[in-house]
């Protein structure tokens, strides 16, 4: 009977396989994982595209175990990844593809056969995984059908049409054969299979798939410190630029201390002026003030000096000249005093408003301090809390390695245990 070459599976997120694919370079989608059965090396090869999801992953992880248990005995799974293909992955394009078929079906003879060892109950902690007649090597199939609503399902024998060439044995910790003897004739064999070998199988693979899923939270977590870290740093960088603008604030502060300090000087250049100016106008006084002593005494000697009436008319009008002169000067000296007082109060003015100026300045200070403060608390907070989320992290890798130690213990004693048993039992050949 001859033997197809590959068959090719689509895998759904529920885990059916969809045989429909004639070509190799079709079924290879991105998006997709395609389970490939390759009857010439008794391979089955899971093929994950890139962009497949996580859930279409699992579902081919659990389907190639199913595929591998159905094709059974000397059948082995091999995974590559896309872009990751090896050398013999690349030989199957030169493959035949083909779809998958059946033999006709068994004889009347051979059916009541396969009835009456389907009648016997399996033993507990087995099931069936085929039945070899005569020559021939049978499979049960179940097909399931719905009639007014209600579910029903059926198991049918049907011929196998991939049984590898040559010689194999079949695994002793997972099958167990079963003889159907009549009148000293092997009637029939029966193949069950270990339902313990095959949970623990699902077990290993659950592990994984949970060790799996805490990486994935790890990394999760580990990208969330990334961010977290980027955002502290961002923090900090606004803090630097917040500190640059205050020492502006403070160069800008210290240049109006300046500015103030000058116009300080400038007014005390100012008083001295009027100081010497009143000093000026007091000399003068004092010399109004002689003159009038002088006219006074001259008075008195009016009438004796009558006949020097004009000179002294003369000398009087000159001195009141003079005097009108003095006048016009000191009017001119107190307008110059008003001027000085204007300017000295519109200094004083600036002065205050220059103070007005510093203590909203020095508000606008206080109140970055304390923007810094809560900024740097909060950081601080924040730093905190991710030493808690880090001190986890590291608690939840140790339970993993832990868990992942245990599980790898229980491997290694499943192992032996099957060296131990493969090396007592002998090896049964068909």
């Amino acid at each position: 009977m001859p033997i197809i070459p590959l068959e090719i599976y689509d895998v759904e997120e529920s885990g059916e396989l969809v045989l429909k694919h004639k070509d190799l370079k079709d079924a290879l989608i991105t998006s997709s994982a395609v389970m490939i059965v390759n009857h010439e090396d008794k391979s089955v090869i899971l093929w994950i595209g890139k962009g497949s999801s996580t859930r279409i992953k699992f579902a081919a992880a659990r389907s190639s175990r199913r595929l591998l248990t159905e094709r059974g005995l000397s059948y082995r799974v091999k995974t590559c990844d896309e872009g990751d293909e090896p050398d013999w992955f690349q030989a199957l394009f030169a493959m035949k593809i083909t779809g998958r078929s059946r033999d006709e079906p068994p004889t009347l003879e051979v059916l009541s056969i396969l009835n009456e060892m389907k009648a016997v109950k399996v033993p507990t902690g087995f099931e069936r995984e085929a039945c070899i007649i005569s020559r021939d090597f049978y499979v049960p199939v179940e097909y399931k059908s719905s009639i007014m609503g209600t579910e029903t399902s059926s198991i049918k024998f049907e011929k196998g049409s991939y049984l590898p060439e040559g010689l194999f044995m079949l695994p002793s910790g997972a099958y167990c054969p079963r003889l159907l003897v009549k009148n000293g004739k092997v009637l029939g064999i029966d193949i069950l299979i270990n339902q313990d070998f095959t949970k623990k199988d699902a077990l290993i693979e659950s592990l994984q798939q949970e060790n799996n899923k805490n990486q994935t939270q790890i990394d999760s977590l580990q990208d969330k410190i990334k961010q977290k870290d980027e955002a502290i740093k961002s923090l900090k960088e606004e803090i630097i630029k917040k500190d640059e603008y205050i020492k502006s604030i403070q160069k800008n502060i210290t240049e109006k201390d300046e500015q103030i300090e000058g116009l300080q000087e400038f007014n005390a250049r100012q008083d001295k002026q009027i100081e010497a100016l009143q000093n000026d106008i007091t000399q003068k006084d004092q010399k109004i003030g002689a003159l009038q002593s002088d006219l006074s005494i001259k008075s008195k000697k009016f009438q004796d000096i009558q006949s020097k009436l004009k000179e002294k008319d003369q000398r009087l009008e000159t001195l009141q000249n003079g005097l009108t002169k003095k006048d016009q000067r000191f009017e001119t000296l107190q307008n110059t005093m008003k001027q000085k007082d204007q300017q000295i109060g519109t200094l004083q003015n600036t002065i205050k408003q220059k103070e007005q100026e510093i203590e909203t300045f020095q508000g606008a200070i206080d109140h970055k301090n304390q923007q810094i403060e809560e900024l740097t608390s909060s950081v601080e907070d924040r730093e905190q809390k991710f030493k808690e989320q880090d001190k986890k992290i590291k608690q939840k890798e140790v339970e993993i390695e832990k868990e992942r130690e245990i599980h790898q213990e229980t491997k290694t004693r499943l192992e032996n245990k099957i060296k131990e048993l493969e090396s007592v039992i002998e090896p049964n050949t068909l």
